[in-house]
C-alpha cells in the first residue's frame, strides 16, 4: 500500500503538467498546419491527427479525476494510509481478496489510460513523419 502511495503521489504532481504541455505541443502543432492541404495516406490531415493526438493526451486528466479517483485511487489510498499506521486488513473492514481486486481494477483502468495516451503518441507521430 506504501507502494501505491508514492507512485500515486509522483504521478499526481507530474502526469497533469506533463499531460497538458504534449496537449499544447500538439495543438501547436495542428495550429501550424491548419492550412496544408496534403493528407496522410489520401485520408486524413495532419492538421486532424495532431488535433485527435492533443484531444487523446490531455483526455487521461478527466478520465483519472473523474473515473479512476472515486472508483478505486481514493479507496486504496484511504486504506493506504490506515496500513500506514499499523492496522491489519481484517481491522480495515476489508479482506486480502478486496485489496487485489481493487489492484486489479486500478491495473486495468491504468492501462485504458496508458492505451488513450498511446494512442496519441501513435497520431502524432503519423503526424509528424507523413
Amino acid at each position: 500500500m506504501h507502494e501505491f502511495k508514492v507512485m500515486y503521489n509522483i504521478g499526481e504532481s507530474t502526469s497533469p503538467p506533463i499531460a497538458t504541455s504534449v496537449a499544447l505541443c500538439n495543438g501547436f502543432s495542428a495550429y501550424r498546419c491548419r492550412r496544408n492541404s496534403r493528407l496522410v495516406r489520401g485520408l486524413v490531415s495532419p492538421f486532424a491527427l495532431y488535433e485527435a493526438a492533443a484531444l487523446c493526451i490531455w483526455c487521461i486528466v478527466p478520465y483519472t479525476v473523474l473515473h479512476m479517483e472515486p472508483r478505486v485511487n481514493t479507496k486504496l489510498l484511504h486504506m493506504g494510509d490506515k496500513a500506514e499506521k499499523g492496522m491489519r486488513a481484517m481491522k480495515l473492514g476489508t479482506s486480502e481478496k478486496e485489496i487485489r481486486e481493487l489492484f486489479i481494477r486500478w491495473k486495468g483502468m491504468n492501462f485504458v489510460r496508458a492505451a488513450i495516451v498511446g494512442t496519441g503518441a501513435l497520431l502524432s507521430a503519423v503526424a509528424t513523419l507523413a
